[in-house]
């Protein structure tokens, strides 16, 4: 186990002093995730790919992406190839804290074909008028359910297609963004009715 956890402390130790990494460098996170997966993933003799194939194909393009947040967005695209819940890659807060990734304040759940906001933690948001119970209804010009699975789905590994529908909109996944990042939320308010 200690060795997982080697790997996901890694970029952070690498970008702490607001260095890009290298190509030598991307290329040594990705070997050392190819390899973590290759002896410490419960289910690698069952996987319908192989995992070494798949790693070096990816490696040119990996490397080739400009920017960290680009690189870890790629390596979270080669974690989800593997189909599992319990694999990938956490996106670390490093740098200018203008632009950590943040939950807005509130969390949502999905029910059916709707999201609805189950907490607000705003006081600026209580004030006009959001609640618990709230409908979602777009995010920057998008349907709530479009822009779930365009954004957030596409970083979020999984292992089922259930989980994949609904991940996406529980708790804070729906809203965390770049701190410096602006979003319009378009909400259903409906004063005094409760959460269904």
């Amino acid at each position: 186990m200690k060795k997982f956890f080697v790997l996901l402390f890694l970029l952070p130790a690498l970008t702490a002093f607001g260095q890009e990494l290298s190509r030598a460098e991307k290329a040594f996170i990705v070997g050392r995730l190819q390899t973590e997966v290759k002896y410490n993933y419960a289910q690698y003799a069952t996987l319908p790919f192989d995992w070494d194939s798949l790693c070096r194909a990816s490696l040119p393009a990996l490397v080739e992406l400009e920017g960290d947040e680009a690189f870890v967005d790629g390596l979270q695209r080669l974690c989800m190839k593997l189909g599992d819940g319990h694999t990938y890659i956490y996106r670390a807060n490093m740098g200018d804290s203008r632009t950590w990734i943040r939950p807005f304040p509130m969390t949502t759940v999905r029910v059916g074909d709707r999201v609805f906001v189950t907490e607000v933690r705003s006081s600026v948001l209580a004030r006009q008028g959001v609640a618990k119970g709230c409908e979602i209804l777009e995010i920057d010009g998008e349907q709530v359910l479009d822009y779930g699975r365009r954004h957030v789905a596409s970083q979020l590994s999984s292992s089922t297609p259930q989980w994949t529908e609904i991940a996406p909109f529980n708790s804070f996944s729906l809203t965390k963004a770049r701190s410096d990042k602006v979003s319009r939320i378009t909400f259903g308010i409906q004063p005094g009715k409760s959460l269904p």
